[in-house]
């Protein structure tokens, strides 16, 4: 006969799980979660590393083609879930926005694309552009790669992976470059979509 499990795991099999915020998550890490480094408690407190995204720099400039914003709340939300208490409960600032182009956008127009739709946190980014990967990236993944909002977490981690992911976290004067700093930039498989989450902390 198998073991009993613990009241913990049984939980977590449980029906009420379905319910729970983190309850469409799989029990065990993605590939996109990577091997987040944990706390360390000692005798003094507590110490956390503070998260470093190794981006490989973008050179050139290509042409941007015609865009519109198409940030609708619903979008916005999800986007800056990940972040919302920098904002909230300390002196952090966020900018998370999606935007649309009539044709492809290129790779090395990028950067060019980041200043052109007029975020205030890439005025300058096209010296400071890095192209990374999901398991470097934060949370809020759904939202930017343009899943839906009840997608399995499978078709969210396979579209993540076909995307092409960017970083320009602290390359411009938006960034406070004292505590914490994100900048993701993510355009779609058609390279249709754009969808962009900055932000700062200080404490």
């Amino acid at each position: 006969m198998p073991p009993t499990p613990r009241s913990g795991s049984r939980w977590a099999i449980s029906p009420h799980w379905r319910h729970h915020p983190l309850g469409w998550l799989p029990s065990s890490l993605t590939s996109i979660e990577g091997r987040p480094s944990l706390p360390r408690y000692h005798i003094g407190g507590e110490s956390q590393d503070l998260p470093a995204m190794a981006a490989e720099p973008v050179h050139g400039h290509g042409l941007v083609p015609r865009w519109q914003e198409t940030t609708t709340s619903d979008e916005a939300v999800p986007l800056s879930a990940a972040v919302d208490n920098w904002a909230e409960e300390s002196n952090g600032r966020i900018e998370a926005r999606t935007f649309a182009f009539d044709d492809d956008l290129p790779p090395d127009a990028v950067g060019d694309a980041l200043v052109s739709v007029g975020l205030e946190s890439a005025q300058g980014v096209t010296t400071g552009l890095g192209a990374c990967s999901p398991p470097q990236a934060w949370r809020s993944v759904a939202a930017l790669v343009g899943a839906a909002h009840d997608a399995p977490v499978g078709d969210v981690e396979a579209l993540a992976h076909r995307c092409s992911w960017y970083s320009f976290a602290g390359s411009t004067a938006w960034f406070d470059r004292i505590a914490w700093d994100i900048g993701l930039a993510v355009v779609s498989p058609d390279r249709r979509r754009l969808a962009v989450l900055a932000a700062s902390d200080t404490d």
